[in-house]
């Protein structure tokens, strides 16, 4: 119980913290405006719900696949270093899409490629942006500082569409995406500012080119990797959850993302801040959610 006395705001005294709140902060709002420009394009180009199905998934699939080799890897080397590796990439890719979005030259094979590379992507760093949190705050601040982190993610949910759905509508999908990549290498500065994480001095410092090292590395993370299925498989609460998830994802809130997008795209005038809109009021649920579970605990 000592835990909740700690006030909100103590977490941000910690300079590590701090520095991963901004980064996160920005990052995530910057996601908001991808969230909404990748259905919008896809839906404006094909007209078609079932190729924007197919998009989410190519998505959806490589994130949910390898959030445990994620997971894993964060486990065994360090968060700060699979979250800079990942925001530098997914940064790379957004830069990249947006100019072929600027230049007129968008293929639907394209959309694919950016769904399935940032699925790829996130898989690593979702895994690794929970795990870092531990290691950065004392166990008395740890409450607050998720309190605060997850307050701040569905606030940003809240807004954050909404905005999207109007910057594209003014001033167009490229410049979402733009200002995305520019999130992502604001979020790469903020974890490089970072001092005296757990990262592994071994990776940094270049150490692993010894082959027996490197052959225990890959033993244990396989090792890894086959003992986190193993856990996730018999235990038996997990996988049922897990299985929850998986249906809830496939039957809920991806049809759901479909039928928002075609929606907006059919009923619409101002589409794209339709979309932006209902993005939102989607978020605004969730914060509702959260606010009503903090208040029964």
């Amino acid at each position: 119980m000592k835990n909740s006395k700690v006030p909100l705001w103590k977490p941000l005294t910690v300079r590590n913290f701090l520095l991963l709140y901004i980064g996160e902060t920005v990052s995530l709002l910057g996601d908001q405006f991808y969230i909404v420009a990748l259905p919008w394009l896809t839906i404006q180009l094909t007209n078609s719900g079932i190729t924007l199905g197919t998009v989410l998934m190519s998505a959806a699939i490589p994130r949910a696949v390898l959030m445990l080799f994620g997971g894993v890897v964060s486990d065994r080397f360090s968060p700060r270093l699979v979250m800079l590796v990942s925001n530098a990439l997914r940064g790379l890719l957004v830069v990249l899409f947006a100019t072929i979005v600027a230049l007129k030259m968008t293929q639907l094979w394209h959309l694919y490629f950016f769904a399935a590379g940032f699925g790829i992507f996130d898989g690593f760093f979702i895994p690794a942006s929970k795990s870092i949190i531990p290691s950065l705050v004392s166990k008395e601040q740890l409450i607050a500082s998720n309190t605060l982190s997850q307050g701040t993610s569905q606030l940003i949910l809240l807004i954050g569409p909404a905005l999207g759905g109007l910057l594209i509508a003014t001033a167009g999908i490229e410049v979402a995406f733009v200002i995305d990549g520019i999130t992502f290498a604001i979020t790469t500065m903020t974890l490089l500012l970072m001092k005296g994480t757990t990262a592994k001095a071994t990776v940094l410092n270049g150490e692993l080119n010894q082959n027996s090292t490197s052959t225990k590395k890959t033993i244990s993370l396989i090792a890894g990797i086959r003992e986190g299925f193993y856990y996730a498989w018999h235990n038996q609460p997990l996988r049922i959850f897990l299985l929850v998830m998986v249906i809830l994802n496939f039957l809920f809130i991806g049809p759901l993302q479909v039928g928002m997008t075609s929606l907006a795209h059919s009923r619409f005038p101002g589409g794209a801040v339709a979309l932006g809109i209902l993005q939102s009021a989607w978020g605004g649920g969730g914060l509702i959610g959260l606010t009503g579970r903090r208040k029964s605990l």
